[in-house]
């Protein structure tokens, strides 16, 4: 739940993105599920799903942000509370009703944090460079997107990273 509220206030691409790529793994979860049909569903289901103990969870706090992303990824793309087929159902139906309310909400373009940064890129100081900083990598692809298609030329941004900006601080 954490990851996903941390999704939601980065950007409504990011809990879209996010979203969608849970419910497709779900639904080829519920696909290899059905090939199984009987008998040990209720293990596969407990099987595969990623569980997080106390250590690991210490270690993903000090662990490099690459290594956290990659983590959370897998975590927010497998979990699930479901322990039947129907339950599972039930969830990729959910799913399927949050993606598609963030879909309306990005196609809106009713994002406030994006408001507050394209006037300052259209009422701020011409020809002055600007850096932001996100936490997800939807998020930067967002930003990238509405910020050239606001400036009228895609070369005018750059994205870089986190590995990236980590090494060039270093240069």
């Amino acid at each position: 739940m954490t990851i996903l509220q941390r999704r939601l206030a980065s950007s409504p691409e990011a809990i879209y993105q996010s979203l969608r790529r849970r419910r497709e793994r779900l639904e080829k979860r519920l696909r290899e599920l059905e090939v199984l049909q009987r008998g040990a569903v209720a293990a596969a289901l407990v099987e595969s799903t990623p569980s997080l103990d106390a250590d690991d969870v210490e270690d993903l706090e000090e662990a490099p942000e690459n290594e956290v992303q990659a983590a959370e990824e897998q975590i927010l793309d497998q979990a699930t509370a479901a322990s039947t087929i129907e339950e599972l159902k039930s969830e990729i139906a959910t799913l399927a009703r949050l993606e598609a309310l963030a879909s309306s909400i990005r196609r809106s373009g009713n994002d406030t944090k994006w408001r507050e940064l394209s006037a300052l890129i259209v009422y701020g100081v011409p020809r002055q460079k600007l850096a932001v900083f996100t936490e997800h990598r939807d998020t930067l692809n967002y930003l990238e997107n509405r910020i050239s298609t606001v400036l009228g030329k895609s070369d005018a941004v750059v994205g870089v990273p986190e590995p990236c900006r980590a090494d060039q601080a270093k240069k």
